[in-house]
């Protein structure tokens, strides 16, 4: 039986972990607060190049491009996973490393599955794996997001004008509301997006040729894209983070409410044992 010096430590040590976990779930708290802001702020710009972009590929202009048509085969699929640099955020990565796999097993049919991680977690999973990567982004939350996204935009759009890539598919966590977060997967290249039934040439006029403008339109929609899906999943890693740190403070007070009462029956057994000890030396003395 654990005696009572190490009961009151044990308390004490839970004590002192419930202050760190209720401290991490407040700063978890703003900087959700700060993603959300972001990630909501970012909407008029997205939504805007998506309707320049749109209204540029309609049928009746009929633009080619390899970026919009790719090569027509998917020998080689490549994959952008974007997961977190740091842990304790519940079951942010285990979800989006199983539906990862998942979808990696369906793609046998590529000749090869090509990986490219953001965040280190995701990293030294997927490198452990024993899986391809084509190249890896860690440290997301210490660079500027916008030039991050563009930075591996303009690699996965060489990856895939070059021939090494024919399919570029991005999977993350996404925030769904202040309680909770799902999945996301999509399609980054080749690019499609959902097409107008009529163009309407008084919202835009093309002074350049077409090629031109979609060279310029589609490097920056996925670098948008690319940028939405990180903020995202920054956001979703910090609700998970913060929700995760809830539950392990509400776990640490039923902990030390369970070790204060046995450390209490504990002590009164002892006191119990004390004074009759000391009542049966009182009768044997008689």
């Amino acid at each position: 039986m654990a005696t009572l010096n190490e009961v009151k430590r044990r308390i004490q040590s839970v004590r002192n972990t419930q202050k760190i976990t209720r401290a991490m779930k407040i700063v978890s708290a703003t900087k959700l607060k700060k993603h959300d802001r972001e990630r909501k702020a970012s909407g008029l710009f997205s939504s805007k190049i998506t309707s320049v972009l749109t209204s540029t590929i309609q049928d009746s202009y009929h633009p080619k491009h390899p970026l919009l048509q790719g090569s027509g085969k998917v020998g080689n699929a490549g994959i952008v996973l974007v997961g977190s640099d740091r842990g304790l955020c519940g079951a942010f990565n285990a979800n989006l490393f199983r539906k990862a796999q998942e979808y990696i097993e369906e793609q046998k049919h590529s000749k090869h599955v090509m990986l490219v991680t953001i965040g280190k977690r995701t990293y030294d999973f997927f490198r452990k794996s024993g899986h391809k990567i084509l190249f890896f982004e860690t440290n997301i939350e210490k660079q500027p997001r916008r030039a991050f996204a563009h930075t591996i935009a303009k690699k996965l759009v060489e990856h895939f004008l070059n021939g090494t890539v024919d399919k570029w598919s991005i999977i993350s966590n996404r925030f769904a509301s202040r309680s909770s977060y799902g999945y996301s997967h999509d399609v980054l290249l080749p690019v499609t997006v959902e097409r107008e039934g009529k163009r309407s040439d008084s919202l835009y006029i093309c002074e350049d040729d077409l090629t031109t403008l979609v060279e310029y339109l589609v490097p920056q929609y996925i670098s948008d894209f690319i940028y939405k899906v990180i903020l995202e999943s920054q956001t979703a890693e910090e609700l998970s983070r913060m929700l995760a740190m809830d539950y392990a403070t509400e776990n640490a007070n039923e902990l030390i409410a369970d070790l204060t009462l046995f450390y209490n029956r504990t002590r009164q057994q002892v006191i119990t044992k004390e004074l009759s000890e000391i009542v049966g030396g009182a009768e044997a003395l008689k």
